[in-house]
C-alpha cells in the first residue's frame, strides 16, 4: 500500500503533517464534490488540503489538486462564495499530528 500525502495544518507557526482528512466529512454530509482526478497513487482522494487552527477554530486555506475536466483545483472549486478560507464547521473530530521519525 503507497502512503497517502498528508493534509498540511499550519498550527502555532509551525506547518505540519496532519493524518485526517476533513474534507471527507464535508462530502459526506453532501457538501458540493466538484470529482478530483487521480492522477498520483499516493493521492487516491485526488487533493490535499492546507488548514490552519486560529482561536481553536480549524478553517480550511487551500487546496491542491486537479479536477477531472483537467483543471486546478482551488477553495473557489468547492466553496465558491468563499475563496480564501472556510470555517470548517462541518468537522467535529481529533485531529492527529504525527510526530518523530517513522517506524517500521
Amino acid at each position: 500500500m503507497t502512503a497517502q500525502f498528508a493534509e498540511r495544518l499550519r498550527y502555532q507557526g509551525n506547518d505540519l503533517a496532519m493524518w485526517e482528512d476533513p474534507l471527507r466529512d464535508y462530502f459526506a454530509m453532501g457538501g458540493r464534490h466538484p470529482g478530483f482526478a487521480r492522477d498520483c497513487t499516493a493521492m487516491w482522494r485526488g487533493y490535499v488540503g492546507s488548514w490552519e487552527i486560529v482561536d481553536d477554530r480549524l478553517y480550511l486555506i487551500g487546496l491542491h489538486g486537479t479536477l477531472k475536466d483537467g483543471t486546478e483545483a482551488s477553495l473557489a472549486s468547492i466553496f465558491p462564495d468563499s475563496p480564501d478560507r472556510v470555517f470548517a464547521h462541518w468537522y467535529s473530530g481529533t485531529i492527529r499530528i504525527p510526530q518523530g521519525r517513522q517506524l517500521g
